[in-house]
């Protein structure tokens, strides 16, 4: 004999089915956004302590969203960047570029590659393009 389903029952189904998709969101915008869901929520507003002295391998890029969205700004002079950012790491990739510096692992979920917040600074020493680069 076949059970029917009380009108409870289907209630509490159809909330635990909305639950689950409202639960779910952080993950995609993580995924769509960083690569890795994780990353969505291991962002970090900016620190210029932090960042001039990492504690760990993935400081400066839970900081990097914020650093690029509030901090830096076209315009801003090569003194003012060298000293929110500290000395750019030494390295001879992105040679097309006058600032580089290290910031982790890509944030994907293979990520084998590293990025890299690169700049550039036009004639008169303004800063005029910067970008997070894949080597």
């Amino acid at each position: 004999m076949r059970r029917s389903t009380s009108v409870r029952e289907l209630r509490v189904a159809v909330a635990a089915a909305a639950l689950a998709q409202v639960a779910y969101v952080p993950f995609a915008v993580g995924e769509l956004r960083y690569g890795n869901a994780f990353e969505f929520f291991q962002r970090r507003p900016f620190d210029r302590e932090t960042w001039l002295r990492p504690a760990g391998p993935h400081d400066r890029l839970r900081q990097i969203d914020d650093l690029v969205d509030h901090r830096l700004r076209a315009g801003m002079s090569r003194a003012d960047v060298t000293w929110l950012l500290g000395p750019p790491t030494r390295t001879t990739r992105f040679s097309g570029w006058d600032l580089v510096y290290y910031l982790g692992l890509e944030r994907s979920p293979f990520g084998v590659d590293s990025e890299w917040l690169v700049a550039r600074f036009d004639p008169s020493g303004r800063l005029s393009e910067f970008a997070i680069a894949r080597d």
